[in-house]
């Protein structure tokens, strides 16, 4: 597989906005996503 996007060791918002940027996600997904992060802390 290739994927597009390489994640670095870890996570965080700061992961989850490179990702989204990277993807050219819209807002929502990338809030949507955010949203999800922050429960699961």
């Amino acid at each position: 597989m290739n994927f597009k996007f390489s994640v670095r060791k870890g996570s965080g918002i700061e992961t989850i906005e490179e990702m989204s940027d990277s993807r050219n996600d819209p807002d929502w997904l990338q809030e949507f996503r955010l949203r999800s992060y922050n429960l699961c802390q």
